[in-house]
């Protein structure tokens, strides 16, 4: 993994905090980035926790101090955009911005025009 890293390949993490990602990978392996997975994501402007979730929070903490991307999955409401922006999550993905779609069509969208356009009409937050 490390000579491919030299290579320019980018590697992510997937799903983490959940089944066998251990903080030890953090230490061991070339990531590029830390994708938070769909469970904690959900915990996010639920109404039992209006502030969010603290694993969320550490995560993408975690991800800054080791200069590294943070990624949530699972995106679904504006609550959890605006949230994740306020914490300085780097990328989203999830339902709020696009059901899945054959490869032939996503190759046909300009995906940041629709993430841009979503976030200024389902939410008073811009990404920056």
């Amino acid at each position: 993994m490390d000579q491919l890293a030299k290579c320019g390949f980018r590697f992510s993490i997937d799903d983490f905090g959940t089944g066998y990602s251990s903080l030890a990978y953090l230490k061991e392996l070339p990531i590029s980035e830390l994708k938070i997975d769909k469970i904690f994501i959900d915990d996010v402007g639920t109404h039992s926790n209006h502030n969010g979730s603290p694993i969320v929070d550490a995560i993408i903490d975690m991800a800054r101090a080791l200069n590294v991307t943070s990624i949530a999955e699972g995106v679904e409401t504006p609550e959890q955009v605006e949230y994740l922006i306020s914490k300085g999550c780097n990328r989203f993905q999830g339902y709020y911005f696009s059901k899945p779609m054959p490869v032939e069509h996503w190759h046909n969208t300009n995906l940041s025009t629709n993430l841009n356009t979503n976030l200024s009409t389902k939410s008073s937050t811009r990404l920056k």
